[in-house]
């Protein structure tokens, strides 16, 4: 049999180095394609977050619970949490209350109350701050809520009030701690003193006489963890609505502060 010429050898192994390259080559594009494959089912496949982990996920890593909060809207076991520990420390401070309630009446009436009614003022008391424990952080949700929907409404969006009222609800979390402090504070503080309900996170703690100053609901609303809190919700607002941070941020504090200026033309001094 004739040897093969080198002519015919070197097209020999240049149709095996061809062959090889194209093996290679197809080997990468399958490797891409089960890369791009894994990348769109990946976010799919990721373990739920339980309520704790969501809670805790907005304190250390808002941006990616926020995301989580938004492709799974489910705030209800959360919304109970929070409302359940609040409720708890308020039940831890409900005698002092009583106890300020009763030296209030004596020492310092309220203005607002006429006078047949401090009595049962006094024995009210108590109730007012259990139900306050869950209805305050309620009306606050509901607020932050309804100021996204106008926001987006006002573009022309059709987003559900239920995902912007998750959305609330997680990142309001640093407002319920602010909450869960002020218990605290309240728990080792003397109840014989005219602040003492007005004891707080807030700008309004720093400064001598705040509760009897008609600056004190503006003053009262300069709290570090509710401005955290509404910083967090223009967050998740503007991944929600599409929109620039800065375009749901400015409006949502300016609100918010502008319902504190309001109130303080109403503010009569201290009292429930």
């Amino acid at each position: 049999m004739p040897k093969a010429s080198r002519g015919e050898k070197a097209r020999r192994d240049q149709g095996g180095d061809k062959g090889k390259g194209d093996k290679v080559r197809d080997g990468r594009d399958e490797a891409k394609e089960q890369g791009a494959a894994k990348a769109s089912v990946d976010p799919d496949k990721r373990p739920r977050m339980g309520p704790g982990a969501r809670i805790v996920g907005m304190l250390v890593n808002p941006g990616m619970t926020l995301d989580e909060v938004i492709s799974r809207p489910r705030a209800l076991p959360a919304a109970a949490l929070l409302l359940v520990i609040n409720v708890f420390l308020t039940a831890a401070i409900l005698d002092k209350i009583h106890q300020h309630a009763l030296w209030l009446v004596e020492h310092h009436p309220p203005p607002q109350i006429p006078a047949e009614e401090l009595g049962q003022f006094a024995e009210q008391a108590s109730v007012i701050a259990s139900s306050g424990a869950i209805v305050g952080p309620l009306i606050t949700w509901f607020m932050v809520a309804l100021i996204l929907r106008i926001l987006g409404s006002g573009r022309g969006q059709v987003v559900t009030f239920g995902l912007l009222f998750n959305v609330a609800v997680f990142a309001m979390v640093p407002h319920m701690i602010g909450l869960y402090l002020e218990s605290v504070v309240k728990f080792f503080a003397d109840p014989f003193r005219l602040d003492f309900l007005h004891l707080s996170m807030s700008l309004a703690y720093l400064v001598p006489g705040a509760e009897l100053s008609r600056a004190f609901p503006l003053l009262n609303a300069i709290n570090p963890f509710t401005i955290w809190g509404l910083v967090l919700a223009a967050m998740g607002g503007a991944r929600v609505l599409k929109r620039n941070f800065a375009r749901v941020a400015v409006p949502l504090l300016g609100l918010w502060f502008l319902f504190a200026l309001l109130q303080s033309f109403s503010y009569r001094g201290p009292g429930f």
